[in-house]
């Protein structure tokens, strides 16, 4: 799991600052969906909760180091 994490904040090193808002604006809308799944019970992989999370932290990290 740490490996595909890795790869996942390798790929953000190389984008800009408006791509990366962009990513960032979709995995928060996937998290806002995949939460509303979890409340109603239709969602099946609760484990893409956690990633979600995680991948919208790594975003904001990288948003951070770029304006930094």
């Amino acid at each position: 799991m740490a490996k595909k994490n890795e790869s996942f904040f390798k790929s953000l090193e190389g984008k800009s600052s408006k791509e990366l808002e962009k990513m960032l604006l979709e995995n928060r809308e996937e998290q806002f969906q995949n939460n509303m799944k979890h409340k109603t019970g239709q969602l099946e992989k609760s484990h893409t909760l956690k990633e979600t999370r995680k991948k919208i932290a790594q975003i904001k990290t990288a948003l951070a180091g770029l304006k930094g």
